[in-house]
């Protein structure tokens, strides 16, 4: 049998924008995408315009954090198309990408295109706090406590 793979990381990678971090017990709801250009992976939605609608979060609103999907249509594998069904995470621990830097037990709130920094003087996203630290832009694990919604 030939040789499948002959070279391998250090480390593995330690998530990416959407995963779920752990395996606490968490919430998910569904909703359908109202954003005609998507919605990707780890980014904070508020409610849409219909009913169980969402749309990317402007800051206010915060509904939750949509859920990486791997059942999501080829033309767009990293992201939630316009009327897909989104997971969104209201409850448990969340892989996100951050704007401006970010440490362990940090307050969260929104940011430009759906992207959660730390609290600086906006409105905090109720009972959500940063899990880890990271640099601007680079991942870091988001708590939700629920009761957000």
């Amino acid at each position: 049998m030939g040789t499948v793979q002959s070279s391998y990381l250090d480390t593995i990678p330690e998530g990416y924008a959407g995963a779920i971090a752990n395996e606490e017990p968490r919430i998910l709801i569904s909703r359908t995408v109202e954003t005609v250009a998507g919605i990707g992976f780890g980014v904070a939605v508020m409610q849409g315009t219909n009913d169980k609608g969402c749309i990317i979060s402007d800051g206010t609103k915060f509904l939750g954090v949509t859920v990486r999907e791997q059942s999501v249509a080829p033309s767009s594998p990293s992201s939630f198309a316009l009327n897909d069904t989104a997971r969104i995470m209201t409850e448990g621990v969340i892989w996100v990408a951050n704007s401006g830097g970010v440490a362990a037990g940090d307050l969260v709130e929104g940011g430009a295109a759906g992207v959660l920094k730390k609290k600086t003087g906006g409105t905090a996203i109720p009972n959500a706090r940063w899990e880890t630290t990271a640099d601007d832009g680079d991942l870091a694990q988001l708590r939700l406590a629920g009761g957000s919604l």
